[in-house]
């Protein structure tokens, strides 16, 4: 039975390489092969899909800071609360300190998705910020930089305080409808630092008012393309209709479409080229001044001095073509075109800035060293309303005697921009105020005049005749753009002359002086007090010395611009 045996031998193999794994690991290459291993079986650690995939909740820090001329440095603490559905958090709330103006400022919310995209999500927030209508020309990382760095601050800000509430319809990713409501009150900031590390100027510009008001508003917008564009390119368009006014209320009456386009390319490795293309219109009502759009310097027409045009309408285009250079550097060259003007029927009156230039940026920060062309005329300048006054005659005889003597004076000029309004009372819509200290030094026979209320600035006048030529000459005060103002408004200015001899703080730096002591801002009053002092002024014919003095009534659309303003 040779078959029988055979098998048995083949059993006994076998049962030898079993039995003896060592001797299998290494068989005779002649009649050997390779024995795949068996596949390892292990139970899977999945969740049963009956249940749903687990959603991902977590609490996340918010964190940042930023710095203006009229906040300060102004840091911003608060946490949200974000699941792993949508990249908005479903809660949040966040503080920020504003400290150059000691201001608390505060933002919380809300946003409930509904669905797995989510497709729908319906939100709320509530604040009180600084803001501002400048975003779309510099980012607020940007304009950072500028401002510790440079002293150089290209937003204009109001403070805010209200709600909003808001829903979003979004199929995908590449489409989005969107409406929003809010309740806010508005309200005027001015500059509150000069804190820099270098800068042209020894003080930042100054921050333009606003009309204040609370402003009831709704939103309407859609956006198509992603909200982000990926480095490789693409397209991206948005627009956005504003209603403040009727059917709400509130104190403003406008309606204004923005809608902006963006398209950016890969040309090769090393060469991207990017377009943009961003207009506004004013359809119905007057925009109040926070709402104008401006046109000029950095972000839209580069070769252009900052903000030198403004209006209810405006379009700004620009196209870049970048070269990386090295890693993470690229050189840029740039052309700009755009124009503001007041009117939806004036577009065919404009001349629209068209510059050019070159640039450098580090990767894809949020700054650039830019040099810009201005292709049409490099030398025109904004119009600027401005407002020449001098005094005439203003010391009296007694006045002149008891300032001699040593007696201090205060000069104050108070220059008010006002806008008429039929049946109620006057708007205030611009006001500089200059205060000067005189005092007549008897070892030298010189004047000391001290300019500021921080004595931050002081010098020396040899004559009187030279300190009324320093007080009282013709002097031309810019005041604020002609474009910031309603073109057919009108407008009148308002100047008024104080001349003091003596107040009680000037009576508690003779006594500090007198007794060898520092004054203590902080310390009681002391000395004569305030209400006897001036009942000592006024007896002795020392009283205040005012004079007021006011244009006519103009209107900005009928002003012919000054040949220079210095």
């Amino acid at each position: 039975m040779p078959k029988a045996r055979s098998a048995g031998f083949l059993l006994r193999v076998a049962a030898a390489l079993w039995a003896f794994p060592a001797l299998a690991a290494q068989p005779d290459s002649s009649f050997a092969r390779d024995v795949p291993l068996p596949a390892v079986v292990r139970p899977a650690d999945w969740e049963t899909l009956s249940t749903g995939l687990p959603e991902e909740a977590r609490f996340r820090p918010i964190y940042g800071f930023r710095y203006n001329r009229v906040d300060g440095p102004t840091p911003t603490l608060g946490a949200a609360f974000q699941t792993g559905r949508s990249p908005a958090p479903v809660l949040f709330a966040q503080g920020t300190y504003a400290y150059s103006r000691e201001r608390l400022l505060y933002e919380g919310g809300f946003t409930l998705p509904f669905g797995d995209r989510p497709l729908v999500s319906v939100g709320g927030t509530v604040y009180r910020k600084t803001a501002t209508e400048d975003d779309w020309i510099v980012t607020p990382g940007e304009n950072t930089i500028y401002a510790l760095l440079a002293r150089t601050d290209y937003q204009d800000y109001y403070e805010t305080e209200g709600g909003k509430v808001r829903a979003a319809w979004s199929p995908g990713s590449d489409f989005e409808l969107r409406g929003e409501a809010r309740l806010e009150t508005q309200r005027s900031l001015s500059t509150k630092t000069r804190v820099s590390l270098t800068g042209r100027h020894p003080v930042f510009r100054p921050n333009l008012p606003i009309q204040d008001g609370d402003d009831q508003a709704f939103l309407l917008g859609v956006r198509v393309g992603p909200a982000e564009l990926p480095l490789r390119g693409g397209m991206h368009g948005e627009a956005r209709y504003e209603r403040s006014g009727d059917p709400l209320q509130g104190d403003f009456e406008y309606g204004r479409l923005r809608g902006a386009f963006r398209y950016e390319t890969r040309l090769a490795p090393t060469r991207d080229f990017r377009a943009r293309l961003v207009a506004g219109s004013t359809l119905t009502g007057t925009l109040p001044v926070q709402k104008l759009w401006y046109v000029g310097g950095i972000g839209t027409l580069r070769g252009h001095d900052f903000k030198s045009s403004a209006g209810d309408q405006f379009f700004v285009a620009n196209a870049e073509l970048y070269q990386r250079a090295r890693k993470n550097l690229y050189v840029f060259s740039f052309l700009d075109c755009g124009a503001a003007w007041f009117g939806s029927d004036n577009l065919s009156r404009q001349r629209p800035g068209l510059d050019a230039g070159l640039g450098l940026r580090i990767a894809e920060g949020p700054a650039a060293i830019t040099i810009a062309k201005n292709l049409r005329d490099g030398d025109s300048k904004p119009r600027v309303g401005a407002v020449t006054y001098r005094a005439d005659t203003p010391w009296t005889p007694r006045f002149t005697e008891t300032l001699l003597r040593g007696m201090p004076a205060t000069v104050t000029y108070e220059v008010g921009l006002w806008k008429k309004r039929t049946f109620w009372f006057d708007k205030l819509v611009l006001a500089i105020k200059s205060e000067t200290r005189v005092f007549h030094d008897p070892w030298d026979h010189t004047f000391r005049v001290h300019t500021g209320s921080a004595r931050q600035k002081t010098r020396t006048v040899p004559t009187m005749e030279a300190l009324d030529a320093l007080l009282f000459a013709e002097r031309n005060l810019p005041l604020v753009a002609a474009a910031t103002l309603e073109p057919e408004g009108r407008y009148y200015v308002s100047v008024r002359l104080t001349i003091r001899p003596l107040t009680a703080e000037d009576l508690d730096e003779v006594e500090d002086w007198l007794s060898g002591e520092v004054k203590n801002p902080e310390g009681p009053e002391r000395g004569v007090p305030g209400y006897l002092l001036g009942i000592a002024v006024n007896v002795s014919g020392l009283g205040d010395r005012t004079a007021l003095a006011r244009s006519e009534t103009f209107r900005p659309s009928r002003l012919e611009a000054p040949e220079s303003i210095p």
